[in-house]
């Protein structure tokens, strides 16, 4: 069970939510939603940074997190993921794609599935705007309540829908309509989630419904699970992470779920984007352990204090150890 105070607030410092990204276009919105919604947890921030310096971008930053892992090429996601992740001391771990957007507080319907299934070492929302591939069609399907599926929404929805299939079908000239559709969809559903009654309804819609298995767009761990099973594989670097986890996980005889009593906003797909000029497509070698830096430490050295916000000091250690150290 966990614990919360008279207000229904968790009663730890229970979060740490790690950000890896290599596009500066998307973050930035990821963040100010997450302080905007997320009110059930106290949590800190690291971000690690993977793109271009850019000091306007990055004092921005700084105003929205806690730390800031900057090495300014790009170390995939496994191995940033898992350099965020060891410095994470709290009991749960968050690992957020910079192409999320929050659109109510998603951690309530998290903590809930956590306590009705206790073999769970991870859980995801759901996404109200979910990949078309997972029923074989191209694009994106969106989640939408009956009740909100009517006048031009419904309109819209059903044109996209016919469009869908067309192109499902090699009708090439569809495909311009049906990218004409996604956007303007895309865009009506991600303002009409932030509608507080949006995602009530769906949730009350799917009643109780999770699935076995999830793609890492936003997944909080029991660090203690995470730390028996082990974090990503570095061999993966560019996809296939998630799935070795999440099959680790399982032969560790955990559930790793994905819930109906959770939901954001996932653009899908935006956080592998380079319009910032940062070409690198794959992880290059990985620069020595100074490039971690702290809001409000200023500009010395490499914006790199000695010791982290947490009191570790991370002067005593080299790379290999932080590497290779247990969570």
């Amino acid at each position: 069970m966990i614990e919360t105070d008279s207000k229904g607030k968790a009663k730890m410092d229970d979060m740490t939510i790690c950000i890896p990204f290599i596009r500066q276009d998307f973050v930035l919105d990821c963040l100010r939603s997450l302080h905007k919604y997320v009110k059930s947890v106290t949590y800190k921030v690291v971000c690690v940074n993977q793109t271009q310096p850019n000091r306007e971008f990055e004092d921005a930053l700084y105003d929205l997190c806690d730390v800031v892992i900057r090495p300014h090429v790009n170390w995939g996601f496994s191995q940033s993921m898992n350099i965020a992740m060891r410095i994470a001391p709290t009991p749960w771990i968050c690992a957020c794609n910079d192409d999320v957007v929050f659109v109510n507080d998603p951690f309530p319907g998290i903590f809930e599935t956590f306590e009705r299934f206790e073999t769970a070492a991870a859980c995801c929302p759901f996404s109200v705007k979910e990949l078309g591939w997972g029923w074989g069609e191209p694009g994106y399907r969106y989640l939408i309540p009956k009740e909100y599926l009517v006048g031009d929404l419904k309109v819209l929805y059903n044109e996209d829908r016919r469009l869908m299939a067309l192109v499902k079908q090699n009708d090439q000239s569809a495909i311009a309509s049906f990218h004409d559709t996604q956007v303007a969809l895309g865009n009506l559903v991600l303002n009409l989630s932030h509608d507080p009654s949006y995602i009530r309804a769906l949730i009350e819609e799917k009643n109780w419904m999770v699935v076995d298995g999830f793609a890492m767009f936003f997944a909080v761990w029991r660090a203690d699970r995470l730390k028996e099973i082990g974090l990503f594989d570095e061999a993966f670097n560019a996809g296939g992470e998630d799935y070795d986890w999440l099959c680790r996980s399982a032969q560790a005889g955990y559930r790793n779920l994905s819930t109906s009593r959770s939901y954001v906003y996932h653009h899908w797909g935006q956080s592998k984007g380079h319009p910032d000029g940062f070409k690198t497509a794959l992880p290059q070698a990985r620069p020595s352990w100074n490039c971690l830096s702290v809001k409000g430490s200023g500009d010395h050295a490499k914006w790199s204090p000695d010791v982290s916000v947490w009191g570790e000091d991370w002067a005593k250690r080299t790379d290999e150890v932080v590497y290779q150290a247990p969570l």
